[in-house]
């Protein structure tokens, strides 16, 4: 995780650090610091404290080593929050994400332990959502409760492929600009002239790229 104290609203999509909406106390942000340098187990805990303790500070948070269940919890108490990335972790329960409405941009990589995307579909402020190597669910189809998504992501990764039952919910969602997914097994078959016409059904569709080829 990487902390960046600034009152600058950068794009949602260029963010690469932590944005703060009301700000820490300096001695709080200091603790904050300390804590992320050292990540030992009671250093993380002490991180979820002061998460917890303070909801209304970031407006983006970017956790890139392993994230345990209960400081991915804590991450989701940020109710103020625009962009949320997840590298990595041992994370199998989402519920704490319905909590974030103001949500646009949400990355989980390698997230083998998640069986249910229900609260991800909660979020309905989503504009961007990639997702990596979940290997528990393969029907995507409740993703068409996310209205104003516009840039869909499905990866496996370096662990081996991921399965996905189809890609016919993809037609539900006409906001959609851009669609991906890598190293994908696909339970319905498709052909690639059946691909381009379900991507051609997208009115808004400019980008889309399944197994290293691109339509």
């Amino acid at each position: 995780m990487h902390i960046m104290h600034t009152t600058s609203r950068q794009p949602v999509s260029k963010c690469i650090a932590v944005r703060s909406c009301s700000g820490w106390s300096p001695k709080d942000l200091w603790e904050a610091r300390r804590l992320l340098a050292k990540r030992t187990k009671t250093d993380s805990q002490g991180m979820d404290r002061l998460l917890q303790a303070n909801p209304k500070t970031f407006k983006g948070l970017h956790f890139s080593s392993h994230t345990p269940q209960r400081l991915f919890d804590a991450a989701c108490c940020q109710g103020d929050l625009e962009e949320l990335r997840f590298k990595w972790g041992n994370y199998k329960d989402l519920s704490a994400l319905e909590n974030l409405h103001s949500l646009k941009f949400l990355l989980i990589g390698s997230g083998a332990g998640v069986q249910d995307i229900a609260s991800i579909c909660n979020i309905k402020s989503l504009v961007v959502l990639s997702i990596e190597n979940f290997k528990r669910v393969e029907d995507y189809s409740p993703l068409i409760a996310l209205e104003d998504l516009e840039q869909l992501e499905i990866h496996s990764n370096i662990m081996g492929r991921i399965a996905i039952k189809d890609l016919e919910f993809l037609r539900e969602m006409p906001s959609l600009r851009s669609f991906a997914t890598g190293a994908t097994t696909f339970r319905k078959k498709y052909t690639e002239a059946e691909l381009k016409d379900l991507f051609a059904s997208l009115p808004k569709l400019e980008y889309a790229f399944v197994n290293g080829k691109a339509f």
